[in-house]
């Protein structure tokens, strides 16, 4: 004789209309596109959809979501949010990144172009940056690296 486990499942409590509309504006216009699908993740679950569909949506963990929901739970929206992690510090300080970060968008394609820029040889005052300390790895170390270029090193 076969025995069928059904592996519980968990949904979020029931959310009230200001919690599902905030749910809605945070899925639509938050610029973290992990806070959109967490957002996303619980109206499915208030809507009854079950941890391993989400997951199956998302292709996410069944352990991620569920976390997620617990994390909505306690927390409410600010539990959609990833918290600090741990590393080392940045080797800019705000200023320093928001110069970079519009150096970098005013020329996307020419990253040794910006390097030039930031370490002052374009006859301004950014001697802030080094550019062999920044880019060992060959990244720009920026919040925003991923999205702009890689570095080579030769």
């Amino acid at each position: 004789m076969e025995v069928l486990v059904k592996v519980a499942t968990k949904f979020v409590s029931v959310l009230k209309p200001d919690q599902r509309n905030q749910l809605k504006h945070l899925m639509d216009a938050d610029p973290s596109r992990r806070v959109r699908i967490r957002a996303h993740t619980i109206l499915l679950s208030s809507q009854g959809t079950t941890v391993d569909e989400i997951a199956q949506i998302y292709q996410a963990r069944r352990n991620s979501v569920s976390s997620w929901i617990d994390k909505w739970e306690v927390s409410g929206a600010e539990g959609l949010y990833d918290q600090p992690r741990s590393g080392s510090p940045p080797k800019l300080n705000e200023k320093e990144q928001e110069v970079s970060k519009d150096l970098i968008k005013a020329h996307p394609h020419a990253p040794k172009r910006v390097l030039a820029l930031l370490a002052g040889n374009d006859g301004k005052n950014h001697q802030f940056f080094q550019p062999q300390t920044a880019c060992q790895n060959g990244w720009l170390a920026l919040e925003t690296r991923q999205e702009i270029c890689q570095i080579q090193t030769r």
